[in-house]
């Protein structure tokens, strides 16, 4: 599994959870994940544009706050991949599961 799978599943994973509820850039940063804010973002669109999210808030062509939602496509993803929650002990451990 490569990265942007990792990021995905965690992004999914803990917009799932609640835990991303008005993410923004500065709390992003805060969190220390081991991943750039544009490789994040990236990952959200890819999210928000493929239908596993609803659309996030977005200002100046970056996320101004991420208020999305999981959708159903969404939560097939984590049960399809529900093996990584094996793997995937939260943000905390993220940045060492990245590598």
């Amino acid at each position: 599994m490569d990265n942007k799978q990792k990021i995905r599943y965690m992004i999914l994973k803990e917009i799932n959870d609640g835990n991303f509820k008005f993410l923004d850039e500065k709390k992003f940063l805060e969190l220390d994940l081991g991943v750039t804010w544009d490789a994040f973002v990236d990952q959200v669109r890819f999210l928000d544009r493929e239908g596993y999210i609803t659309k996030p808030l977005y200002g100046d062509d970056s996320i101004y706050s991420l208020t999305s939602e999981i959708t159903e496509k969404g939560e097939n993803y984590l049960i399809e991949n529900s093996t990584l929650s094996k793997f995937y002990k939260g943000l905390k451990e993220f940045r060492s599961w990245l590598i």
